[in-house]
């Protein structure tokens, strides 16, 4: 991995971020790409949101990506541009957590924080039985505890590497306890708990959206409406085709379509629908219900809202993986 055996706290920072959330082999090719454009936290404060968003785009969890950028702005201000060194300043950094920031600390500076992520909270929890949950305060501290004790004090970034990989690699979901060399120690084994431990909360049901983008290209121009979503909330930051939400996934017709149109954009002409496209897409607590309307017709000069621009150079603005998917195959 790019990142393996890497001091330098900027690196390291970058890296668990984009690991938050994203698989590592996901997250590789972002983290070289993103290192590429931003070597530095000097040359990541000076960037635009705009460019920083479309370097993250098919990441998700956009907030990580504004979150360094309102870090690095910070750091250049009031830290001279230099990376912190002391736990509680890197932690103070936005949408930096004891996780973050304990490997931070650990990996750049070893120092004596424990890393604990979910493949080390379900080795602790699994070796000491723990029963309580561990997304809950009192499971999450004793765990945090337990990490501390243990942590070894010459080595602690070797020893918080080596868990982590324990966990991915040998203590997972389904573990081959019989070659694991600590099943004569491990509580979860020894009491039949291994598909019992660690305790969590039952998952949230997903709420359900139904969104219904209107793709609207002008006939003579080949340009698109987009916007950019400035409101809080899922893909803040980001552009998007015009959105109507509704109630149900049933598709729109041609007479909604065209009514739609000509009250949003002023165009009054007839329109050919080109093509529609149906797609879910799971966020962490939303189930997205779509359908893609791609319509050609004539532009109007009417605007109904001033932040919508007319384009047709999309590939310089950063887009939601949904609305990716439908562009690679309707752009």
């Amino acid at each position: 991995m790019p990142w393996y055996k890497e001091s330098d706290p900027y690196r390291i920072w970058i890296s668990e971020i984009i690991l938050q959330q994203t698989r590592v082999e996901q997250g590789w090719n972002y983290y070289i790409n993103f290192i590429d454009k931003f070597p530095d936290v000097k040359t990541l404060a000076q960037t635009s949101e705009d460019y920083l968003l479309k370097q993250w785009e098919g990441l998700g969890y956009y907030s990580r990506a504004r979150n360094l950028h309102k870090a690095a702005k910070l750091i250049v201000k009031e830290m001279n541009g230099i990376f912190p060194s002391e736990y509680d300043s890197v932690i103070s950094l936005p949408g930096v957590g004891p996780y973050t920031a304990a490997a931070i600390m650990s990996f750049a500076y070893q120092k004596r924080y424990p890393v604990v992520d979910g493949n080390v909270l379900r080795v602790i929890s699994r070796v000491f039985g723990i029963q309580e949950l561990v997304d809950k305060k009192e499971g999450s501290s004793q765990v945090q505890q337990i990490s501390k004790t243990i942590i070894d004090k010459a080595n602690p970034a070797e020893y918080n590497q080596v868990i982590m990989n324990f966990g991915a690699l040998q203590c997972n979901r389904n573990p081959n306890c019989t070659n694991c060399g600590l099943n004569n120690i491990c509580f979860a084994h020894n009491n039949d708990q291994v598909q019992v431990l660690p305790r969590k909360t039952a998952k949230q049901k997903k709420q359900i959206k139904y969104f219904h983008f209107i793709d609207f290209i002008d006939t003579k121009s080949q340009n698109r409406f987009i916007r950019k979503r400035v409101e809080k909330g899922i893909w803040q930051g980001l552009y998007a085709f015009p959105l109507i939400q509704k109630e149900d996934n049933k598709a729109m017709t041609i007479s909604e379509l065209t009514n739609y149109v000509e009250s949003e954009f002023g165009s009054k002409n007839e329109l050919e629908l080109v093509a529609t496209m149906k797609k879910i897409h799971l966020l962490t607590h939303i189930r997205i219900e779509a359908i893609f309307y791609k319509i050609v017709g004539k532009h109007g000069t009417k605007r109904n809202g001033t932040d919508y621009i007319s384009t047709n150079t999309l590939s310089e603005f950063a887009f939601p993986k949904l609305l990716d998917i439908y562009l690679q195959k309707y752009l």
